[in-house]
């Protein structure tokens, strides 16, 4: 896609705005410890990360027991294991998640700006509000849109485009800033540019082989990308 002028920005949270990996990984840790499961390695819980809190469980439980995660579900011991996790999630949730690098400023900046900010991001609500009040950005999307928001979501494109219209900007107008496979996918479904940031999780592959408009090394080259469309 050619540059245009940008009215809106969404935001994906993890990998993107903020490293969750960390407290994903202890709350992750803590159910393993307690199924007598081995622990798993940061770097292996952030290739999961990407689908929401539920979703990353089932996917941990299935790779390190080698099954497939329909197996997982039909276990009649899973229902209270994916309770037990939601309880771990909820006590570390909001504990370790930092904002990557360029993060502060650039939301500070753009809020002097006249361009719209949303984030859309498949974390579920409760967990999603735990990190931004932890990192202090709660008043910053509006509208924010999580994981159980709407009936989809992401690659599903309708949070993307309900983001768009309630910042009155077309797709063509709105930039979806992300760091996944799914994020490009979700984009490229909305018909809309897509930013992709190099240090994000996407499954532990470099999100240039899914060939998104623009690769971002720190979130603090945001300001130039948006002054360069808007000369264009």
């Amino acid at each position: 896609m050619s540059d245009q002028s940008v009215r809106a920005l969404v935001f994906d949270l993890d990998g993107t705005l903020a490293d969750t990996a960390p407290e994903l990984t202890d709350a992750l840790n803590d159910s393993f410890s307690a199924l007598g499961l081995p622990l798993a390695g940061e770097k292996l819980v952030a290739s999961w990360v990407g689908n929401g809190a539920k979703e990353l469980f089932i996917t941990a439980l299935a790779q390190t027991r080698g099954l497939g995660k329909e197996e997982i579900l039909a276990d009649p011991a899973y229902p209270a294991q994916a309770e037990q996790f939601q309880h771990f999630y909820h006590q570390r949730c909001g504990t370790r998640a930092s904002l990557y690098p360029g993060g502060r400023e650039l939301l500070d900046e753009l809020a002097q700006t006249g361009i719209g900010c949303a984030m859309l991001t498949n974390k579920e609500r409760l967990f999603t509000n735990k990190v931004l009040e932890h990192l202090g950005i709660t008043d910053c999307f509006e509208p924010l849109v999580c994981g159980d928001t709407l009936a989809t979501k992401k690659p599903d494109p309708d949070g993307l485009l309900y983001c768009a219209k309630q910042l009155g900007a077309t797709p063509e107008e709105t930039v979806f800033v992300g760091d996944s496979w799914v994020d490009v996918a979700t984009a490229r479904a909305a018909g809309m540019p897509v930013w992709a940031c190099t240090y994000g999780y996407n499954r532990g592959e470099p999100i240039a082989n899914e060939h998104p408009d623009r690769l971002i090394d720190n979130l603090g080259q945001i300001p130039a990308l948006l002054a360069r469309t808007a000369s264009a």
